[in-house]
């Protein structure tokens, strides 16, 4: 069923063109934080005027250090219809949306913190490091130092611009 809503909403929304200067922003675990964060506000300090932003949050997240106006929720149509259509994507986790980035969208992950424990394929021991696919939509990675890099490469197979 979910594949179901994907492919529809995903049809749907194509015929709404992607607006070069929209960002959404996300973070992970319930919080407005981290990286996402830093670099929504540095946006919209300097500049407010020239790109529409907007950050995805869920319903009981306190949202009250976020301009009102940028909120839109995770899982309703307006999340997904901003998702959709903005040229940019700044998370620190996976999306897990049932819209799908599209070729001429950046995904810019950041994720959110220090990897200090196993994740991915380092805990399966896998030899095959093919890019999972919650990595594959990334077009970039936001990485604290060369180890970060190599542990997220590692871990999720990533191969594209750390």
């Amino acid at each position: 069923m979910k594949k179901i809503l994907s492919v529809l909403l995903n049809t749907f929304f194509r015929l709404f063109k992607v607006q070069k200067k929209k960002i959404v922003f996300q973070s992970a675990r319930g919080l407005v934080d981290g990286n996402p964060k830093a670099f929504y506000d540095y946006m919209r300090k300097h500049h407010k005027d020239e790109y529409t932003l907007y950050y995805l949050v869920e319903k009981d997240m306190d949202t009250s250090f976020l301009d009102q106006e940028d909120i839109i929720y995770y899982r309703s149509m307006k999340g997904y219809y901003h998702l959709a259509t903005a040229k940019f994507w700044v998370c620190s986790h996976s999306i897990g949306s049932l819209i799908k980035k599209r070729d001429n969208q950046i995904y810019l992950q950041t994720w959110h913190g220090r990897a200090l424990k196993k994740m991915g394929y380092d805990v399966m021991g896998a030899e095959v490091r093919e890019c999972m696919d919650h990595a594959k939509e990334w077009d970039y990675y936001i990485a604290n130092d060369k180890e970060d890099v190599n542990i997220i490469r590692s871990a999720t197979g990533f191969n594209k611009n750390a």
